[in-house]
């Protein structure tokens, strides 16, 4: 069965992700149990698909849907279940144009993309209701803001003019940008950048080679790149947590993606829900525990949680899809509990949003 990757945080219009040939590498780990998280579902009004991207310290989410039009549009869910459309002053209102909101800090400041009516791509900050700034560094063709922490740090991707590579970046509170790895720092680009309370930044490295390695950023700037230390050439960082945890996935010789998280000390271990086909990490809290999403023999995604001790918990949204690679695809996790948002795919092939808490 072929596996279908539902990570969301490369938007369109980024570097593609290739899939390469990796061994697999098996870790020990405390028997998997039932979920006991109570889900609740929403859409933004008029949505067609859904997909809620991240979840702050209060359980605020954002994310992007599209409408009947095929337009973007980002959309922010309060605490309540309130839900507000954003969109981007200058966004697009063609198909495939609009609006994605990708990260929220526990202030409520918000980053994301939007892209134009000549389908430019921007990043914009909103740091409250309607007050959008648009955060195109000056060198740039393309901005794509992946994270913010509270102290109003973004890290991203941006591609410069007339330039093939996308360097990563970090754009201070007062608006200062600062670009690092790729141009043989870090392979030639980064494709992804994800940055925690500290100020550590995550990522992924893209080499001329076609290998892709997983980076992590000191506060200081210094960049040490991995390779997927299970024989492959694929590895992806997909989040950060503010103790500098990192999770992802691997592609292996079966085709199918695998999840990993690396510790502080530089280990990168195997994260798989036992006995799946193939899984995805998608989310860190600052307790460690992961969540994800895995492919069963069963042929549906499932969502899971990894704690720091290695128990796993599988859970399914009610409403989600029985059929062939249909399921529930979590996207994020905070740290008040373990709140988690994600999507799943419903009856009739159609993406919602979410909650677990």
């Amino acid at each position: 069965m072929k596996f279908r990757s539902h990570v969301s945080k490369i938007p369109s219009g980024a570097i593609a992700l290739l899939v390469a040939v990796m061994a697999i590498v098996l870790f020990s780990s405390s028997p998997a149990r039932a979920a006991t998280g109570r889900i609740t579902n929403f859409d933004p009004p008029g949505s067609v698909n859904s997909s809620p991207a991240a979840i702050n310290l209060g359980g605020v989410i954002v994310g992007t849907f599209t409408d009947t039009q095929n337009l973007r549009h980002g959309f922010m869910r309060d605490a309540a279940g309130v839900i507000t459309v954003l969109d981007a002053p200058g966004a697009g209102t063609a198909g495939g144009q609009g609006t994605s909101a990708f990260s929220i800090n526990d202030l409520g400041q918000i980053v994301g993309q939007f892209t134009d009516s000549l389908n430019f791509i921007h990043g914009f900050l909103l740091n409250s209701p309607g007050a959008y700034t648009t955060i195109d560094d000056p060198d740039a063709q393309q901005t794509l803001p992946f994270g913010i922490n509270n102290a109003g740090q973004i890290a991203g991707v941006l591609r410069k003019n007339k330039g093939a590579t996308f360097p990563g970046f970090v754009r201070d509170a007062l608006g200062n940008f600062t670009l690092f790895a790729g141009a043989g720092t870090c392979g030639t680009s980064v494709a992804n950048a994800f940055i925690n309370a500290a100020g550590q930044i995550a990522g992924t490295c893209i080499f001329s080679d076609g290998t892709y390695q997983i980076f992590f950023r000191t506060v200081g700037g210094a960049i040490t790149p991995q390779s997927d230390p299970f024989g492959g050439t694929l590895i992806l960082a997909t989040a950060i947590s503010d103790k500098g945890l990192i999770v992802g996935y691997y592609t292996a010789a079966d085709g199918g993606f695998h999840a990993f998280y690396r510790d502080t000390f530089g280990g990168i271990y195997n994260a798989d829900y036992p006995g799946s086909v193939s899984s995805v990490a998608t989310g860190i809290n600052v307790g460690g525990t992961l969540t994800g999403y895995y492919f069963g023999v069963d042929g549906i995604f499932h969502g899971y949680t990894r704690s720091s001790s290695a128990t796993f918990v599988s859970f399914d949204d009610p409403s989600a899809g029985t059929r062939e690679n249909q399921g529930t695809f979590p996207s994020a996790i905070n740290g008040a509990g373990g709140q988690i948002t994600g999507t799943y795919d419903g009856l009739k092939r159609q993406y919602h949003g979410f909650i677990r808490k």
